[in-house]
């Protein structure tokens, strides 16, 4: 689990590997595990170690080690740059293990899951049902429960949520009708992503034609079914863009407030900040508007880029009141500040900007949301008590009903922890938060070349760069914590 999935991300993980004098304490506030779970652990790592054999044979060590695992959110690691959680490693070691050594396992959680599934499905709890399913991950009844968590997920146009709980099922579970639908579950989610067609082709390449698959309350041979799914997303494809050698040079016709705007001056805060001799910050075509985010703007234009539509302007203040914004960050997938609907009171897409504002000597991080269309404020994170100990330092990504930003927490006398918080875009709260890492207490030992933090979303999971050389990987349906380093 500590070798990158994918290659988009090899250069962050470079970047924040780079720096030789990361001291060990990064990781003091990460979960350690326990004398019981490292008991066990060692168990497990013993047999896997011994030739041709892969599992104790006492499958409650086994199962211990995943409850308590999955409870606490553990991580392990030898190595003083790298922890790993303690539960993905388990469950690595199991699905790498021979079916018929986990009949036993698949036996002694359904004895347990059984009794559960019911109330764990009623209760229609999101971070319940994923609990369910760490707990007892060979369980029937937990990859019953998972398929309704993905299926449930479809329906509420989250797509990764359902690719990864659909994934879980697939890798788990033992029984073929599951797995049909499991199947088809993941071909819909990558379906709904415009970016992951080869993924779909590929997968949909590893079932025949000819098989036979439950299909809106029919079997239905798979090559119906491919076709049933593909010829939509074939369709809002649209004409592919042209080469960059017919792009037309279209010019922007800047307000006066922005134009005036003058540069930042070099100097190691506005660098860390990623700020510099730029006023605009980023541009981003969004159906027929064009929004263009400067350091202390954010405009909506007209298709044709000269008319203003709408300006969201602060006043430019004294030294003692500067307004900051980060610019765009890394990523390709989910690297937009448009996000989706936000709700019926808006009805619009949100864009979220991030601001710095010092009064008096007292600065304040906010995450602010707009209305795409008019530009007034939906929702800020300004005033909320559940952010008097956080500070964001990244600009939001937003996506399917959710924004995710890099924070981090204010703690008096001790070196401030990193944080991946994720907000519901409808009103801003919190959803759940999770630690990284603690931060080097000497400012000077981050990276200036590192100015702004990043977040990717890849195949269900979150990856995330810090500007403190942090590089971790996060389940994007409750921040579970896979791997840091």
């Amino acid at each position: 689990s500590a070798t990158l999935p994918i290659s988009r991300c090899r250069t962050l993980c470079a970047i924040a590997c780079a720096d030789p004098e990361v001291p060990e304490s990064w990781s003091s506030d990460l979960p350690r595990p326990s004398i019981d779970l490292q008991m066990r652990w060692q168990v497990l790592r013993n047999h896997a170690q011994m030739p041709g054999v892969e599992l104790p044979p006492d499958t409650i060590v086994i199962q211990d080690a995943l409850k308590i695992s999955a409870e606490t959110g553990a991580m392990l690691g030898e190595d003083p740059r790298l922890r790993q959680s303690a539960w993905s490693d388990i469950d690595h070691m199991l699905r790498s293990a021979q079916a018929p050594e986990l009949l036993a396992l698949r036996d002694l959680q359904e004895r347990s899951a059984g009794l559960m599934a019911n109330d764990i499905s009623s209760v229609g709890d999101e971070t319940e049902a994923l609990w369910f399913f760490r707990a007892y991950p060979w369980a029937q009844s937990a990859h019953e429960v998972m398929l309704k968590y993905g299926e449930d997920a479809l329906r509420a146009g989250r797509r990764h949520w359902a690719e990864r709980a659909f994934q879980d099922v697939l890798t788990h579970a033992n029984d073929s009708e599951l797995l049909d639908m499991a199947t088809l579950g993941y071909w819909l989610a990558l379906a709904g992503q415009s970016d992951r067609q080869q993924d779909l082709a590929r997968a949909m390449s590893d079932v025949p034609d000819d098989t036979a698959l439950p299909w809106r309350g029919a079997m239905t041979p798979a090559a119906q079914i491919k076709a049933a799914i593909c010829d939509p997303v074939t369709a809002d494809d649209g004409p592919h863009p042209p080469p960059l050698s017919e792009l037309r040079r279209e010019k922007i016709q800047l307000t006066a407030a922005m134009a005036d705007v003058e540069p930042f001056a070099p100097s190691q805060t506005s660098t860390t900040y990623g700020l510099g001799p730029w006023t605009l910050r980023r541009i981003e075509a969004v159906g027929s508007r064009f929004f263009v985010t400067g350091s202390r703007h954010l405009a909506c234009y007209d298709a044709s880029l000269q008319k203003n539509v709408w300006l969201c302007d602060e006043p430019l203040l004294s030294h003692n009141a500067v307004i900051e914004e980060r610019p765009a960050m890394l990523g390709q997938s989910w690297s937009s500040v448009v996000g989706d609907h936000v709700g019926a009171s808006s009805g619009r897409a949100a864009i979220y900007r991030l601001t710095a504002k010092s009064r008096d000597g007292v600065r304040t991080h906010n995450v602010t949301a707009r209305d795409s269309d008019s530009g007034k404020v939906l929702w800020s994170t300004n005033g909320k008590d559940e952010w008097a100990a956080l500070r964001p330092q990244s600009e939001a990504i937003a996506g399917e009903g959710c924004a995710y930003v890099l924070a981090a927490g204010n703690r008096s006398g001790r070196s401030p922890s990193m944080y991946l918080v994720c907000l519901n875009s409808v009103d801003g709260s919190i959803a759940w938060k999770r630690v990284l890492g603690e931060l080097p207490e000497n400012n000077d030992l981050r990276d200036l070349a590192l100015g702004g933090s990043a977040i990717t979303l890849h195949e269900g999971a979150i990856y995330v760069a810090t500007d403190a050389g942090l590089f971790a990987r996060c389940d994007v349906r409750d921040g579970a914590l896979e791997w840091v380093r």
